[in-house]
C-alpha cells in the first residue's frame, strides 16, 4: 500500500470518513525514520500532519493518528521537542 499515490482529495476523504489506516501506513513507511530521528524537520513534518488531521475533525482519525503516530517520537528528547512543536500546532 505504500506504493499507492495519494491525492489531496483522497487523503481528505479517507480522514473525514474515519478510514485513515492506508494513509497512515504510507506516512509510516515514508516518514517513520525521519520522525524517529527526532530532528526538527521530522517534528515540523509531524506537526503539519497533525494539524491537517485535526483540521479535518474526524474523531476516529484523530484518535488513530495519536495511536499510530505519537509512538514514533517516544524518546524523552523527542517527546520534549514534540511538545514544543505541538504548542504551535494550532497556529497558522
Amino acid at each position: 500500500m505504500a506504493e499507492e499515490v495519494y491525492s489531496r482529495g483522497k487523503i481528505e476523504d479517507d480522514i473525514r470518513a474515519g478510514r485513515p489506516e492506508g494513509y497512515f501506513d504510507y506516512i509510516y513507511k515514508t516518514y517513520g525514520t525521519i520522525f524517529q530521528a527526532g530532528s526538527i524537520q521530522g517534528l515540523e513534518t509531524f506537526r503539519e500532519l497533525l494539524r491537517q488531521i485535526l483540521a479535518l475533525g474526524n474523531e476516529r482519525s484523530i484518535l488513530l493518528s495519536a495511536e499510530r503516530l505519537f509512538p514514533l517520537a517516544a524518546t524523552e528528547r523527542q517527546t520534549k521537542n514534540l511538545c514544543g512543536v505541538l504548542n504551535g500546532a494550532g497556529e497558522d
